[in-house]
């Protein structure tokens, strides 16, 4: 049913694609969490997290196995290592993100993989800003231990902007409503989009 669905593609993130012989798992678990598992007739996915280190657990039960790849949100900004049943493996990080950063694995076809991640540096930096301005406001972001790259206006809700390594300002002009702004943050080895909502 829908809450099954729900369960299985929404939490876990469990999405085979026989078509293209690829298993992608994105994964969405609360981030106090620190296990969860997950059994399918066809696949099991178990996750377990101590401290800095993350464990993913695949195992794939049907005849016909894929290729692995998961979409994984940092818990912090660098990488130490990634390791899948023991080998140590590349990594690339997941480019356009909103919100979050995350990093992407892929891995050959396998009946079980054992993901080991160790994490290294400070956790994700958050924006900082008011929830309401109005026209003529002069508005400040800080974003802590990132840089700002670059921002998307598609509101054209700003004017005067600069942008200079840890802080970005710009002026509001005079439009109503909600209104949302993006900046692209650098932090170690990730860069994300930030959404800047406010009225």
């Amino acid at each position: 049913g829908i809450a099954a669905r729900t369960l299985v593609e929404g939490l876990f993130g469990i999405q085979p694609d026989a078509l293209h012989d690829t298993l992608f798992i994105k994964p969405g678990f609360p981030s106090q969490w620190n296990t969860a598992r997950l059994e399918l007739p066809h696949i099991s996915l178990s996750f377990g997290r101590v401290q800095k280190r993350d464990f993913y657990y695949v195992k794939q039960f049907s005849g016909k196995k894929l290729h692995l790849k998961m979409l994984l949100p940092a818990l912090r900004t660098g990488i130490q290592s990634i390791r899948i049943n023991g080998k140590k493996v590349d990594w690339s990080m997941a480019p356009g993100m909103v919100g979050k950063p995350s990093l992407l694995i892929k891995a050959p076809k396998d009946s079980a993989y054992k993901i080991e991640i160790m994490w290294k540096g400070p956790a994700p930096a958050e924006v900082v800003y008011d929830s309401v301005y109005t026209a003529g406001d002069a508005i400040k972001l800080s974003s802590g231990k990132a840089g700002f790259k670059n921002f998307h206006d598609p509101q054209n809700i700003f004017k005067q902007e600069d942008l200079k390594g840890r802080e970005f300002s710009a002026l509001i002009q005079n439009t109503s409503g909600n209104k949302t702004v993006f900046v692209q943050l650098q932090q170690g080895d990730f860069s994300w989009w930030e959404p800047i909502c406010f009225k």
